[in-house]
């Protein structure tokens, strides 16, 4: 696939690893799980990370970084829209599948769009199959959020929102702005992890022109790591100092692979595609379901089965987009 701008080849190989991450933090297999392993918990971080690294341009004037910020908000509202349109199709062909009344499942997409509206968890007769729709929720607010520093000029802000992670998890525990748990942990990831990555990952790409000697920063992510492995192992759960730690490893690591020089990998591209870490991310636990509920397959147990199965079916959508694509070009041309 030929590219306008070369890619970073290592950093898309990075974002299909913290897609499985995320496969791993919602079906845990053991030692394969957050309790057993921390840094599957970098997922998000490490997604906002990049974000907030690739929309950090330097020198850039008032108006440049203005127009960066309003595409911002304007993609992550793009981007929720066909989610959720992605999401509501696969909640109702699942419903179809397991033979349930199209009710339930409009039911179903009804708490995965807003789960937020229910003071406790609904019973719902069909399993929500996308409810990662919460991560692109909180991207748009960070969004907001960014546009809003740039538009009154205080975009320097951002060098203390990561310092900010500690206290407002804090606070959110103490006040909490639900009572519900589970939401708890959504209001957690998307406002209290996503916004100060994203911070992080800005201030990475802030400061990623400076001369540090390449080794500074695996020795930083190995120190920080592996206290943040200590705290999950000593605690038993999931302290504050993890979310804090997690922002500042991610932020480190993709300094470091933006280092790395670029080269091609055309054949790379041509099966998978720029947004395959996409695909395995929204389509994951559709095909766990699957497996579960249609082939007696425990996606929990058979972790490599099912991550077989996710990819394959990960490289057939990023096919059919591209045979879609060419149709497209070819109608145009005709």
């Amino acid at each position: 696939m030929e590219q306008k701008k070369q890619r970073n080849f290592v950093v898309d190989l990075y974002k299909i690893v913290l897609a499985i991450f995320v496969i791993f933090i919602h079906f845990p297999n053991g030692s394969l799980s957050p309790d057993g392993n921390a840094f599957f918990r970098l997922a998000i971080a490490g997604f906002a990370s990049i974000t907030g690294f690739y929309i950090y341009k330097k020198n850039s004037s008032y108006e440049e970084k203005l127009k960066s910020a309003k595409k911002f908000l304007i993609n992550s509202l793009k981007y929720f829209g066909i989610a959720a349109v992605f999401a509501f199709v696969a909640q109702l062909i699942y419903t179809w599948i397991l033979g349930a009344p199209i009710s339930e499942g409009l039911r179903s997409f009804a708490f995965e769009i807003a789960p937020f509206l229910h003071k406790t968890r609904p019973f719902l007769v069909v399993p929500t199959v996308f409810y990662q729709l919460w991560y692109l929720q909180g991207l748009v607010f960070v969004a907001g959020v960014y546009l809003l520093s740039v538009r009154l000029k205080i975009d320097n802000v951002m060098f203390v929102l990561p310092l900010l992670a500690i206290p407002l998890y804090w606070a959110q525990t103490k006040w909490p702005l639900t009572q519900n748990f589970d939401y708890q942990v959504l209001y957690r990831n998307s406002w209290f992890m996503i916004l100060p990555s994203f911070a992080g990952g800005w201030i990475a790409g802030h400061f990623k022109e400076t001369r540090f000697k390449w080794y500074v920063y695996p020795i930083l992510i190995l120190i920080l790591g592996g206290f943040m492995f200590l705290q999950v192992i000593v605690n038993r759960h999931y302290p504050i100092e993890m979310t804090f730690i997690a922002v500042i490893v991610c932020s480190l690591i993709i300094l470091l692979l933006d280092k790395i020089p670029k080269f091609s990998f055309k054949p790379f591209y041509w099966i998978f595609g720029e947004k395959f870490y996409v695909i395995i991310y929204f389509i994951h636990v559709f095909v766990g379901s699957l497996l579960r509920d249609k082939m007696s397959v425990n996606p929990c147990d058979e972790s490599g089965l099912f991550i077989l199965y996710t990819l394959v079916a990960s490289v057939a959508i990023n096919q059919l987009f591209n045979l879609i694509k060419l149709f497209i070009k070819i109608a145009k041309q005709n």
